[in-house]
């Protein structure tokens, strides 16, 4: 897939956590940014794991974060949840607002 990303010039590519830290080495030298996912596929584990998943991809190389909202809140209208929960994973990127 880096092969690909690089031989296209594709802005970005999504890789799997656990392959962030080779991803970012291998396009180093390029404009090609590194994009993954927290809490993939149902956005199931807990607020703190995806907190800690987002801390360690962007320490691993991440310039990208796509957070999976907890579908089960969702589907229950646990709105206020799932809004704290997306603005812990905001401020563990770095974001706030």
């Amino acid at each position: 897939m880096c092969t690909e990303a690089y031989a296209h010039d594709f802005a970005a590519v999504c890789i799997p956590p656990c392959f962030v830290k080779e991803a970012k080495q291998f396009l180093r030298n390029t404009q090609v940014k590194i994009a993954t996912v927290i809490g993939f596929p149902f956005g199931n584990t807990t607020t703190e794991v995806k907190v800690f998943e987002t801390k360690q991809a962007i320490a691993n190389g991440a310039d990208e974060i796509d957070m999976v909202i907890n579908i089960g809140w969702l589907k229950q209208g646990d709105f206020d949840a799932v809004g704290k929960e997306i603005k812990l994973i905001k401020e563990a990127c770095g974001k706030t607002g």
